[in-house]
C-alpha cells in the first residue's frame, strides 16, 4: 500500500503555480489588504478574521476543503521536509493568534486499521514538536491549536502526521501580515 501511495505522490504536481498556471506570490507588506501584486484577491478569496479554521483529517490527508490525492502541502522524509516541494494549493492562510481545529473524518485510516494521526509541527528535528493525537477510536475526534501570536508574518508553519508523513500526510499554514484578512485556497 505504501508503495502505491508513494507512486501517486511522485506523480503529483508541486510548485508555485495557481491552477490556471500563473505564478503567485504570498501576501507581503507591500500588499497588506490581501491582494496579489496584480490587484486580484489571493487564492480562495478573503474570509473573516475571527472565524476558527477547520482542517479536515481524511483519506490520510489534511485539508481545509475537499481532501484529494494532491492535498499534500510538502514532501517529507524521516529527516524532515524536502526543500522546494511546497504545494501552494495545500497551504491555509491564517492570522497570528488565529485558532484552528483539526477534525477527524478519516475512513481510509479506519479501513486500514491505523491507530489515528499523531500531529506534529516541524521544528528542525526529524520528530517535530508534538501537538497531539487525533483518532475516532480514542474519542479524540478533534484537536485545537492556535497560530502563535508572535509568528513571523509570511512565515510558513509546516505540520505532519508522525505515522503517515512519509506517504504525504502533510499540511502547512502561511502566516498573513496582521492587517490582511485570512484567506484559503479553494
Amino acid at each position: 500500500m505504501q508503495a502505491i501511495l508513494a507512486l501517486l505522490f511522485a506523480l503529483l504536481p508541486l510548485g508555485g503555480a495557481s491552477p490556471d498556471g500563473r505564478r503567485w506570490d504570498p501576501p507581503s507588506a507591500d500588499h497588506p489588504v490581501g491582494l496579489r501584486p496584480d490587484g486580484s484577491v489571493y487564492p480562495g478569496g478573503v474570509f473573516g478574521q475571527a472565524e476558527t479554521t477547520v482542517v479536515s483529517v481524511e483519506n490520510l490527508r489534511f485539508c481545509s476543503r475537499v481532501c484529494r490525492a494532491d492535498s499534500v502541502a510538502y514532501v517529507r522524509t524521516p529527516a524532515g521536509p524536502v526543500p522546494g516541494t511546497d504545494n501552494p494549493r495545500a497551504v491555509v492562510y491564517m492570522q497570528p493568534g488565529a485558532e484552528l481545529t483539526w477534525t477527524y473524518r478519516d475512513t481510509a485510516c479506519d479501513l486500514l486499521g491505523c491507530t489515528g494521526h499523531d500531529i506534529r509541527i516541524e521544528d528542525g528535528t526529524g520528530d517535530g514538536r508534538r501537538i497531539g493525537l487525533i483518532t475516532a477510536d480514542a474519542g479524540h475526534e478533534s484537536l485545537d491549536w492556535t497560530i502563535p501570536a508572535d509568528a513571523e508574518p509570511e512565515s510558513i508553519i509546516r505540520y505532519f502526521c508522525a505515522r503517515h508523513g512519509s506517504v504525504g500526510m502533510t499540511g502547512a499554514f502561511q502566516v498573513l501580515p496582521i492587517r490582511v484578512l485570512s484567506v484559503s485556497y479553494p
